[in-house]
């Protein structure tokens, strides 16, 4: 039965498709929109064949692989850091990026990006969207602290945190018409988190993430966000592949003789190493081995090399513990 090989180089605004056979023949290419007709009328015409579909792992990869998936076709997710033939291209565009990852699919070349089972990705993009309304509610809360010191309003000191049901209650008496509007928005986002939190249950992952909150500076928030970017810990052969995968590994500039150490990766999950981070400014105000670690490394490090030193020892330590299924042990 004979083959055919698609390349999808993938934008939010269109989809750049290339189709070869097994002889390497382009067969078809075509700029799309980026919507399921137009792929499906893409890849319809070929009955009774063989057809293989790879994409590069972007923001938005996600709904047309499960789509792909949905209509059986055999799809592969390429990671874009390690198609280096895309990377070192001279001239690039996405005609030629189309172009080549059918090519490197037909020669079985492509480096693929993990996929998560469909449950597990479910869970990430709850996540993910809770994290974007979490976003919104902290530039509405700046925004009416902004608005605070620019009419040199002080709050009484009868309350800590200003939304707090007394502080929202002393807030709504100043009658300033854009607070009000601030915190009628604020009340709706934080009613949709609500809502996420409380249909977020019966989750995957559940052993894992109660092992998760075993650790100090880690609750049940943190431990569904960093579980949810894991996935499988077995798919990580150590724990300083798990700290690559998060970009909290230092850059190493070799020649020589001569090893430099730079700043952190930054490669790999955003979500997870912000969270991380967050996690150990936590874990450092409680007496425990990670406050002690903080300390003796603020002696002569700046504080947020520390706290970043602290996230990726809370990572290491998070591999041993998901990998021999055992909760922290101080």
């Amino acid at each position: 039965m004979k083959r055919y090989y698609v390349g999808l180089d993938v934008h939010t605004t269109h989809i750049q498709a290339t189709m070869i056979d097994d002889k390497r023949r382009v067969i078809n290419e075509a700029k799309l929109e980026p919507k399921e007709e137009a792929i499906e009328w893409f890849l319809s015409g070929i009955p009774n064949h063989i057809i293989e579909v790879v994409m590069e792992a972007c923001g938005i990869w996600n709904d047309l692989y499960d789509y792909l998936e949905r209509r059986c076709y055999r799809v592969r997710l390429a990671n874009p850091l390690k198609t280096r033939l895309i990377a070192e291209a001279r001239i690039k565009t996405d005609k030629i990026d189309s172009r080549i990852l059918p090519e490197l699919l037909r020669a079985d070349l492509i480096a693929e990006s993990y996929v998560p089972p469909k449950e597990v990705r479910r869970l990430r993009e709850t996540i993910r969207h809770r994290q974007s309304l979490v976003k919104i509610r902290t530039s509405l809360k700046n925004r009416i602290h902004a608005i605070l010191r620019k009419n040199n309003i002080k709050k009484p000191n009868t309350f800590n945190d200003l939304f707090t049901v007394r502080g929202r209650k002393w807030l709504k008496q100043l009658n300033d018409e854009q607070i009000n509007s601030y915190l009628r928005v604020l009340d709706s986002v934080e009613q949709e988190i609500k809502t996420i939190q409380h249909t977020s249950k019966n989750l995957p992952l559940s052993k894992q993430i109660n092992l998760l909150k075993t650790m100090p500076g880690i609750g049940n928030v943190s431990a569904i966000v960093i579980m949810s970017e894991i996935a499988d810990i077995k798919r990580f052969k150590s724990p300083k592949q798990l700290c690559s995968y998060a970009g909290l590994v230092l850059s190493v500039h070799q020649s020589g003789n001569t090893e430099r150490y730079g700043r952190i990766t930054k490669q790999g999950s955003k979500l997870l190493r912000w969270m991380l981070v967050q996690c150990a400014q936590i874990a450092i105000k409680q007496p425990c081995k990670f406050q002690r670690y903080f300390y003796r490394l603020s002696k002569n490090k700046h504080r947020n090399v520390a706290i970043t030193a602290v996230a990726r020892k809370m990572l290491y330590i998070m591999w041993f513990m998901l990998t021999n299924d055992q909760p922290y042990i101080e």
